[in-house]
């Protein structure tokens, strides 16, 4: 999926446009979108992304007046979002690593449409590894959609991350964790999940 930045025109700089492509969904005035190929690049870390559709919608809504990460309103923070209302679902489990081993655990969505924007790895331990996959689960097969992170190198005792955006997930697919442990441990894993009503 591509995504987009509004800048403001005093902050276009060669750096920042480098990487980008051009487009003509939306300028005014101060403010353009510029479309970006890498969603993860230093550059546009302090940047909202948005979607074609978010674009298009803040085009036909007026002007965005402030285009920074920690100026654009939570959808988890509003009781609506999609014109839905959203209810916070944060669900746990528990898995035992052992030693060099890979361990999975699966949660099955059972709501019609849950955004998940994280977790938290509780009594990790230091170079323990985990992926994080969603897909479908049939039988003793699991047919993989999106990997949300691959192999991630962990800390002593506690790991969390938090996306700037939400994975939207429909009823009847599955969050899969992949767990390799450097010692045989008791691991908490809380997911981070919002069901949209």
């Amino acid at each position: 999926m591509k995504y987009y930045i509004i800048v403001n025109q005093h902050e276009v700089t060669t750096n920042l446009i480098c990487k980008a492509v051009p487009v003509n969904l939306f300028e005014d005035g101060e403010q353009k979108v510029i479309g970006i190929c890498d969603v993860n690049n230093e550059v546009y870390k302090d940047y909202v992304k948005y979607t074609q559709d978010e674009i298009i919608n803040i085009r036909e809504n007026g002007s965005l007046t402030d285009n920074k990460i920690n100026s654009k309103p939570s959808p988890f923070n509003d009781p609506k979002y999609e014109n839905k209302s959203i209810y916070t679902r944060l669900t746990g489990f528990e898995l035992t690593s052992t030693i060099d081993s890979e361990v999975i655990a699966d949660h099955l969505i059972t709501q019609k449409t849950v955004l998940f924007t994280g977790l938290s790895i509780v009594n990790c331990v230091a170079m323990d590894k985990v992926t994080l996959q969603v897909g479908v689960l049939s039988g003793e097969t699991f047919k993989v959609y999106n990997e949300f992170g691959t192999n991630v190198s962990l800390p002593l005792a506690f790991y969390e991350f938090k996306s700037n955006y939400a994975a939207k997930l429909q009823l009847g697919l599955t969050i899969r964790v992949k767990y390799t442990g450097t010692s045989t441990n008791k691991i908490g894993i809380n997911l981070m999940l919002h069901e949209a009503i």
